[in-house]
């Protein structure tokens, strides 16, 4: 049985660990991307492979004009780090999907829009997260949910209440996540001053729930006109309106920052 570590970090945690190759050790310090739960592969690493524990992916900052590099170190090493660290989160899912072998990540994807409920979302509860108006066209490809996917049910996705699952019902979490998924799902553009809306129910494990975090990745669009990937919705009656989450009207700026440096360069 694995030796316990009693170090649990939050999502987007930072943290470091050493790591020992050819007789070298190298000390890392990121970001926790990913929370894995006791039994389940990761959803941002590309493995098919579980632990009997819960565990963490990690994604490491490299030099300027490359990709962060993403890990799943054995958490038992993982330790807190009080460096700073800032990655755009475009760059860490580009990244984790590259390494999946989805395509799209290589097709021009230029922008993305971090959304988070802020606050926790209880068992059972639905909530409705907003990205506020946008200031340019913005066709999107496809949407990452942080953390686990599989504790959320995704109600509904509305591009200014134009309802985005055409067949109705509620998707899986991972099944939104998963690499191919715009094989199924395609959403409209998003022009000037629309906003986007993911209604989602917590159905996590954890008594006083989590933080929803997600972000929707695409490509800027010229003008405010649909694209080809628009599928020409406007005619939909508007979906009502449920209580939503306050907007953001920072969601683009999508980075993570952690305390000041301490630890040593990863």
């Amino acid at each position: 049985m694995p030796k316990s570590n009693k170090f649990a970090p939050s999502l987007h945690d930072s943290v470091t660990w050493t790591s020992q190759a050819g007789g070298f050790a190298t000390t890392k310090v990121g970001i926790v991307i990913e929370i894995v739960p006791e039994g389940c592969a990761p959803t941002l690493y590309a493995t098919t492979s579980s632990r009997g524990h819960a565990s963490y992916v990690v994604a490491v900052p490299r030099p300027r004009g490359m990709r962060p590099k993403i890990y799943w170190p054995a958490t038992s090493k993982l330790r807190s780090s009080r460096r700073r660290v800032v990655i755009p989160v475009l760059e860490i899912l580009l990244a984790a999907m590259a390494g999946r072998g989805a395509d799209w990540a290589t097709r021009g994807v230029d922008r993305a829009i971090q959304m988070s409920s802020e606050s926790n979302i209880l068992p059972n509860a639905t909530a409705v997260i907003a990205s506020g108006p946008q200031g340019a066209a913005f066709r999107i490809e496809r949407i990452a949910i942080f953390g686990t996917p599989g504790n959320w049910i995704v109600n509904d996705i509305r591009v200014s209440g134009r309802s985005q699952f055409t067949g109705g019902g509620d998707m899986p979490g991972e099944m939104l996540s998963h690499p191919d998924a715009e094989s199924f799902l395609r959403f409209d553009t998003m022009r000037v001053g629309e906003d986007l809306e993911i209604e989602v129910t917590y159905v996590g494990a954890q008594m006083n729930g989590e933080p929803f975090i997600c972000a929707a990745i695409g490509t800027s669009v010229a003008g405010g006109d649909p694209g080809d990937g628009d599928r020409g919705s406007d005619d939909k009656p508007r979906a009502p309106e449920p209580p939503r989450s306050p907007p953001r009207p920072d969601a683009e700026v999508a980075v993570v920052e952690v305390a000041d440096p301490e630890d040593g360069a990863p």
